[in-house]
C-alpha cells in the first residue's frame, strides 16, 4: 500500500502513512511537508495510526516521524505537533517560508 495524499476539513492536507514500510516513511515526510511549506500550508496532518494491527501494538510509525520531526525541525520550520485521533495522527504546524 502507498502513502496517500488528501485534503481533510477545512483544507488541511493530509500525508496517510498507513502499510508504507518503514524504511520509506522518511522520505514520504519529507516529500510531503516540503510540498507543503512550499505551497504555504500552515497545518498539515500526518495519519501513522495508533500500532493497533502490528505485532507489538506500539505505534512504531508514530514514534518514527517524531523523531524524524524532532531532528529536523528547524529545516522544515516546525512550529509545533500534537497527537490527535486517540494518537493515531499528528496535526503539525509550519513557519511560512523564509
Amino acid at each position: 500500500m502507498n502513502a496517500r495524499n488528501s485534503s481533510t476539513a477545512g483544507n488541511r492536507p493530509s500525508l496517510d502513512l498507513h502499510g508504507v514500510a518503514l524504511d520509506r516513511v522518511e522520505a514520504r515526510l519529507e516529500q510531503f511537508l516540503h510540498t507543503a511549506r512550499v505551497s504555504r500550508q500552515r497545518q498539515v496532518e500526518v495519519i501513522t495510526g495508533r500500532g493497533a494491527s502490528n505485532q507489538t501494538g506500539l505505534p512504531v510509525l508514530r514514534k518514527k516521524v517524531e523523531s524524524w520531526l524532532t531532528r529536523n525541525k528547524d529545516r522544515i520550520g516546525l512550529v509545533q505537533k500534537q497527537v490527535t485521533n486517540q494518537g493515531g495522527a499528528l496535526l503539525i504546524d509550519l513557519a511560512p517560508p523564509s
